[in-house]
Order: C-alpha cells, then sequence, then structure tokens
C-alpha cells in the first residue's frame, strides 16, 4: 500500500507540474492574443484546488499573484481599486499559507520574490489611493 501510495503522489505532483508550466506559459504570453494573465490565474487556481497537498502549490498561488499584479497594473483606472483590493487579498492569504519558508534562515526564491511582491503592491495601492483621494 505504501509503495501505490507514493505512485500515487508522484504521478499528481507531474500533473501538477504540467499545470503549472500551463499556468507559466499562460503568464508569458501576457496580453497577446487577450487577457492570459486571468488564464494563469484560472489554471494556477484549478491546479491548487485539484492537488493542494502538492510541491508545486507555492509556486501556483505565487504566480496567482503576479498575475493578479500584472492584471491590476495593466486594468483601466476605475477598475484599479477593485483589482488592487483582489490582490491585496491574496497577498494576505499567500502570506498565512506559507508562513515557514517566510521565517526561514536562508530566504527562498520564493520567499524574496513574495516580499518584493508586496512590496510593489503596497506602492502601487498608495499609488491608487493618491490618485482617487489627493493629498489636500
Amino acid at each position: 500500500v505504501p509503495v501505490a501510495q507514493n505512485a500515487i503522489f508522484e504521478m499528481q505532483d507531474k500533473l501538477t507540474l504540467k499545470q503549472l508550466q500551463n499556468a507559466q506559459l499562460y503568464y508569458n504570453l501576457g496580453t497577446y492574443g487577450g487577457n492570459n494573465f486571468q488564464s494563469a490565474i484560472i489554471v494556477a487556481q484549478n491546479a491548487i484546488r485539484d492537488y493542494p497537498y502538492s510541491k508545486y502549490k507555492e509556486q501556483l498561488e505565487l504566480l496567482v499573484l503576479k498575475a493578479r499584479f500584472k492584471e491590476a497594473e495593466l486594468s483601466v483606472a476605475e477598475k484599479q481599486p477593485t483589482a488592487t483590493v483582489r490582490l491585496s487579498m491574496n497577498t494576505t492569504r499567500l502570506s498565512t499559507n506559507i508562513p515557514r519558508a517566510l521565517t526561514a534562515r536562508k530566504p527562498t526564491i520564493s520567499t524574496r520574490l513574495h516580499r518584493a511582491t508586496s512590496s510593489l503592491i503596497n506602492q502601487h495601492i498608495s499609488k491608487i489611493k493618491n490618485t482617487i483621494t489627493p493629498n489636500l
């Protein structure tokens, strides 16, 4: 039974890797032929939902975060507050899901990416707040 269980886990990780590669391809396509960032988000979220215990879960979550950031950055001015709220919700969820990586002695690539993305998100949020309610 343990051998079969390990084989199932390995196959699930291969399927998750394939989903990660698909989501990364959509992300890399960007706005070519439409909004591929949304496609990357959908593929990554489906993979997270289907394989919640995969070793690629953290990478999928970060890809969702990056794609949401790009969407918020490229959205029109009146929709930016909504896109930024969705982005900040994902950042909060991501930071609660990977506390071990954030407290590790040697920061992982995803930890550094998370910190850099969080900084960019905060800058983006403050920029949007200033355009909505300029400093008087």
